[in-house]
């Protein structure tokens, strides 16, 4: 009758057990919240820095061409390649920010579903495991039961044989 006392209530072991198990899984639960806060937080500046960057683009593109032009006075046949190339530049760097932030968060949200996952299983398997330890004493209570009815049975056969 392991698991059950007098009463068929579980005992204080089982109790304990259950509730060891639980506090694990909550563990694990405020561990992947706890990590989602953090990494809500890093991602949340680095969308704040690169939506400055990009805010501020257009003053670094004013920039960018005002450089190019203070720099190509002298040589008038360059000014149409160094503006060109300071569009392009600030077109790669905007493109590098956006891209940047695109797969901060993509790499954030794996991280969240991983750990979401991680604690899903562990609660499924706490599940298991609760099933298993009352299936297992459900049998250890048919097989008392069983064996009962068999002394009961026994008794009554050698009592008829000894004329009781």
């Amino acid at each position: 009758m392991s698991g059950y006392n007098n009463n068929n209530d579980y005992d204080e072991h089982a109790a304990r057990f259950a509730g060891e198990t639980v506090g694990r899984a909550e563990g694990t639960y405020d561990r992947a919240d706890r990590a989602w806060d953090r990494e809500e937080t890093r991602m949340g500046d680095s969308l704040r820095r690169d939506e400055q960057a990009v805010e501020n683009a257009p003053e670094n593109l004013a920039r960018y061409a005002e450089q190019g032009f203070s720099n190509t006075v002298s040589s008038v046949e360059n000014i149409p390649s160094d503006i060109g190339a300071g569009l392009r530049g600030a077109a790669n760097w905007i493109g590098e920010k956006i891209g940047g932030a695109e797969n901060e968060g993509r790499r954030a949200e794996q991280d969240v579903q991983n750990r979401y996952n991680d604690a899903e299983q562990g609660v499924d398997r706490f599940g298991e495991g609760v099933k298993n330890r009352y299936d297992d004493a459900e049998q250890g209570v048919d097989r008392f039961n069983q064996g009962m009815q068999n002394s009961y049975e026994q008794g009554e056969q050698q009592g008829r044989r000894d004329g009781w």
